[in-house]
């Protein structure tokens, strides 16, 4: 039987009476006053307040005054009622201020003491583009996987960055494989989570992540096959395997894989046909890596042979992400040519320039363009290893604070020898 409706003054008495009951039932009632309903979220009596926090005709402020209410199935209600009927339940488009109100409410709850009220504001948020990023932030940093797995899967405002971050902080499989899931997943965090080791994720990646990051993916993969089998160079982008050295890596990559499961568990069916394939179609790839004394060898048409590489790195310097991390995992990834375009992008120089920098295999070298670059005395170490194939004996590393040992004057008069003029490096992106 519907209830027949009550003129204002009417709701206004009961709101204000003594009987609870009454009260909870007023409460209840949909389409009932804004002004009655606000009012009843400061009363005495938690069923009355429930009746509030789950009614949908609740207004904004209302609302507010409920997520910071002392009862915890308060404002569990408040949350579960808010992700039945969305962000804006009861407000209309053109209610700004009421809908500024809402994520108030939203970026309470996410803080909430409580972690299932806070996973339902994560689930709330997960796909939105206009929620406040310190929301979103938050919930990604939470402590409790359920809370946070929404937000790292789903969340079109978290950076690369930022979702680094989490890996890096919290490396639990259940949040790699979270952040895996992610339709658009950034090479540089596909490169962390390969990092971590967790096969699961890995074997995610290698079957349903965009093209970029299988390509990061298996080369990591086949390194680490081609070390085991004692290679003297490593295969990628080498055409002249013989077909049993082909198939003895896609065996040690497959092997990797099952080494990283929990005892009892098997690689999943289909991933071991999935690597052959992608192992083989790596290795028809043509080109040299651009490292150590070999880099020489491309100074001659540096400028047409890198010219996609440093209309990358530009782009990447004008959203101000061409960052040091950035060029880490070009690094890490064997990505050479963005690499020598970043370091020509960020020391204002030619790529020439940087290619006999780094034939020339020098550390003292090496770390006069780092710096010039404006990377860090640690990266700099990383660069002179890997990059310039300087000696480990002969590398030389950061000081116990971090810095670079050699002086100013010492690192340009080592860039002065490959004709660059002392100058200060312009700002960075």
């Amino acid at each position: 039987m519907i209830a027949p409706p009550l003129t204002y003054e009417q709701a206004r008495a009961i709101a204000a009476g003594s009987d609870p009951a009454r009260r909870a039932a007023l409460a209840e009632r949909p389409g009932a006053f804004a002004e009655v309903l606000y009012f009843l979220a400061g009363d005495p009596s938690e069923e009355v307040k429930r009746a509030v926090a789950a009614n949908g005709d609740a207004p904004a402020l209302g609302n507010l005054v409920l997520s910071g209410d002392g009862s915890v199935e308060v404002r569990r209600v408040l949350a579960a009622k808010m992700l039945r009927l969305g962000r804006y339940c009861g407000i209309a488009p053109n209610q700004l201020r009421a809908r500024a109100i809402a994520d108030l409410v939203i970026e309470k709850l996410a803080s909430d003491t409580e972690s299932d009220i806070r996973a339902a504001m994560a689930e709330l948020v997960k796909d939105a583009e206009d929620v406040p990023l310190s929301t979103v932030r938050r919930l990604a940093f939470d402590e409790v996987l359920a809370v946070a797995a929404p937000v790292l899967e789903r969340s079109p405002l978290l950076t690369p960055e930022e979702l680094i971050g989490v890996i890096t902080l919290f490396p639990e499989p259940g949040r790699l494989a979270a952040v895996s899931r992610r339709r658009l997943l950034d090479h540089r965090v596909a490169a962390a989570l390969i990092a971590s080791r967790d096969a699961p994720t890995i074997v995610g990646m290698l079957e349903s992540s965009n093209a970029s990051v299988q390509e990061v993916t298996l080369d990591t993969l086949i390194d680490g096959a081609a070390e085991e089998l004692g290679l003297a160079q490593q295969p990628t982008f080498r055409r002249d395997l013989p077909p049993g050295t082909v198939q003895s890596l896609v065996d040690r990559v497959a092997r990797q894989l099952e080494t990283l499961f929990p005892a009892g568990q098997r690689i999943p069916e289909g991933a071991r046909s999935t690597i052959q394939s992608m192992v083989e179609q790596r290795l028809q790839q043509t080109g040299d890596k651009v490292r150590g004394a070999a880099a020489a060898t491309f100074a001659e048409d540096a400028e047409e042979r890198f010219a996609d590489a440093l209309a990358r790195a530009r782009a990447l310097a004008a959203d101000w992400k061409l960052d040091e991390a950035t060029l880490r995992v070009s690094l890490l990834t064997d990505q050479d040519e963005d690499l020598i375009a970043g370091l020509a992008e960020r020391a204002r120089l030619p790529v020439r320039t940087v290619l006999l920098i780094v034939a020339a295999q020098s550390a003292r070298a090496m770390c006069a363009l780092a710096r010039r670059a404006g990377l860090s005395a640690e990266f700099a170490h990383e660069l002179q290893l890997r990059l310039a194939s300087v000696a480990p004996e002969a590398a030389i590393a950061p000081g116990p604070d971090g810095a670079y040992l050699l002086d100013e004057e010492d690192m340009d008069w080592q860039l002065g020898m490959f004709g660059v003029e002392r100058s200060a490096p312009a700002a960075h992106g």
